[in-house]
């Protein structure tokens, strides 16, 4: 379970960004056998505007025991943890688990990233050519 749960703490850096109007969106995503992380990065010009990450962990392989358990689990202190570079810029991380899926979501503020890779003065292309050198799959929308 320690394993699983690492591996699916190192998939956070995924963003899923949101826009509107003369916004564009990049989403990106990372699979695996057991969870998937989406980013989402909201740009706007050059300039990244919002980020948020949601990340789900199938569970089914777990029996009802083992899931009340993970249930009981503060995943968003434990994401943070992992994450120093993003540790103050994760907001308004919520946790739910239901139908044997473990869903983690989070707000990520721009402005506390301490990612020097990661500058606010990037073009969505930027943004999906960063994520996919981190292994995600990406899309500008």
């Amino acid at each position: 379970m320690k394993k699983l749960l690492y591996g699916a703490l190192t998939l956070v850096f995924a963003l899923v960004l949101t826009g509107c109007g003369n916004r564009e969106k990049v989403v990106c995503e990372q699979k695996s056998t057991s969870y998937t992380t989406q980013l989402v990065t909201e740009v706007e010009k050059d300039t990244i505007r919002g980020m948020s990450m949601k990340m789900e962990m199938d569970l089914s392989a777990y029996s009802d025991a083992q899931i009340e358990q993970v249930a009981k689990q503060d995943f968003c202190t434990l994401v943070k943890s992992y994450l120093s570079t993003y540790s103050e810029a994760l907001e308004n991380c919520k946790q739910d688990v239901s139908r044997k899926i473990l869903t983690i979501t989070s707000d990520i503020n721009v402005n506390k990233i301490t990612d020097q890779e990661l500058q606010l003065n990037k073009t969505s292309k930027e943004v999906k050519e960063y994520f996919e050198k981190q292994g995600y799959t990406c899309e500008i929308k």
